[in-house]
């Protein structure tokens, strides 16, 4: 029997409610626990702004015209911030391209993290620097205690993307996005990144949906895919079967155009 899905998303339609141009037209997906979603296209794709809907972070500009999102047996679909309160960090969490954006510059990161365990995970004050420096240790970090004292600016861009990771799976939370989270990485860091979500998903069964342009790096990661174009998904299914088979035009041409970035290995592994 197959899982009940975690994340459920119906015909949803993404639109600017001033001007009445829709930007995300009737995209449909599910997702069980500990499974893996890619959504892959070009930027303008309407990957992100999915995403946000999901989160409930969509821009001020933009608002959801028509469709579902429900998430853990919640319809989030209309909610508000006092609505997300609960849920956000804690049920559902995310991690972003720029990590260094969304870490406080003026505090160190053991505080940015110890924030998040105190009044998300509930974590007592004298178990706070433990727990971070274990979750530090978790997600590959040498000298976890030392890390714990240092300010953004003091480290490399694989670790912040390590530390937000971090902090995102303080609160244990059963879906993360992450969107474009590996693109600013070097190729040897980004490979770090994604084996680090791997066993962050077998260790917690935690679901994920991987947002990526990057059709090679959704293929190493998901068990299914959905392609997106022009704010619509023009194909879907299992990983291997779209990689493989695939029966788009955009679909074939992705396929074509990432065989240079190490595409080929999956392709004909299937």
């Amino acid at each position: 029997m197959a899982a009940t899905p975690l994340l459920q998303v119906e015909n949803l339609t993404i639109a600017d409610p001033a001007t009445g141009q829709a930007l995300v037209h009737h995209v449909g997906f599910a997702l069980a626990p500990g499974r893996t979603l890619g959504i892959v296209g070009e930027s303008g794709s309407g990957k992100s702004l999915t995403c946000k809907a999901i989160l409930g972070i969509l821009p001020g500009n933009l608002a959801i015209r028509s469709g579902r999102v429900r998430f853990d047996g919640h319809d989030v679909t209309r909610y508000g911030h006092a609505d997300w309160l609960p849920l956000r960090a804690t049920r559902i969490a995310a991690v972003f391209q720029d990590p260094g954006s969304y870490l406080n510059p003026s505090l160190s990161v053991g505080r940015q993290i110890a924030q998040v365990l105190r009044h998300r995970a509930g974590v007592a004050e004298d178990a706070v620097h433990d727990r971070a420096c274990a979750l530090f240790a978790q997600v590959g970090l040498r000298d976890p205690a030392a890390v714990y004292q240092r300010h953004p600016h003091e480290l490399s861009g694989g670790m912040l993307q390590r530390i937000v990771i971090a902090i995102a799976v303080a609160a244990d939370p059963v879906l993360l996005i992450a969107d474009e989270a590996t693109t600013a990485l070097d190729v040897t860091v980004q490979a770090e990144v994604l084996d680090l979500l791997a066993e962050l998903r077998a260790a917690r069964g935690l679901a994920q949906i991987f947002v990526s342009h990057d059709l090679a790096v959704v293929a190493q990661v998901a068990d299914e895919v959905i392609v997106m174009r022009e704010g619509a998904i023009v194909e879907a299914g299992p990983t291997r079967e779209v990689l493989t088979q695939p029966v788009h035009p955009y679909t074939r041409l992705l396929i074509r155009d990432h065989r240079e970035y190490g595409l080929d290995r999956f392709t004909e592994a299937a």
